[in-house]
């Protein structure tokens, strides 16, 4: 092969390499994208809101106050935005008719809770 040639192969052999690295790249960032739209973890906010902004329930100004993990609510109705909850958190129509913990629930809380004060011991 010649001198001429080489570079040819060169970019060639690069066009290759970024082609295939830039179309696995595309997969994992559409894999990731469903993944996160399985999961719940994309949020779209119908209203971006700020501290001390108009309520848009109420509208009272400068009503809006930032209560925990960047979430907003109203300090005159009440208005909250976007609720954040953890996952397994019962909802609110659970929470409505919340009956307490099952039977096997309380075992296991309750086994946990003395393993704990015997590795850590009580609080005095």
């Amino acid at each position: 092969m010649n001198q001429e040639g080489m570079p040819d192969l060169v970019d060639r052999a690069k066009s290759y390499f970024f082609s295939v690295r830039d179309y696995f790249l595309g997969i994992v960032q559409q894999e990731k994208a469903e993944f996160d739209a399985a999961q719940n973890l994309v949020r779209v906010l119908a209203l971006v809101l700020r501290a001390n902004d108009d309520c848009p329930e109420c509208h009272t100004p400068a009503s809006m106050r930032e209560v925990a993990a960047g979430a907003l609510r109203c300090f005159q109705c009440g208005h909250q935005n976007e609720i954040h909850n953890p996952r397994g958190s019962p909802n609110r129509a659970q929470l409505e008719t919340w009956q307490g913990f099952d039977d096997d629930h309380q075992r296991k809380f309750a086994r946990g809770f003395v393993e704990a004060l015997s590795r850590f011991g009580r609080r005095k």
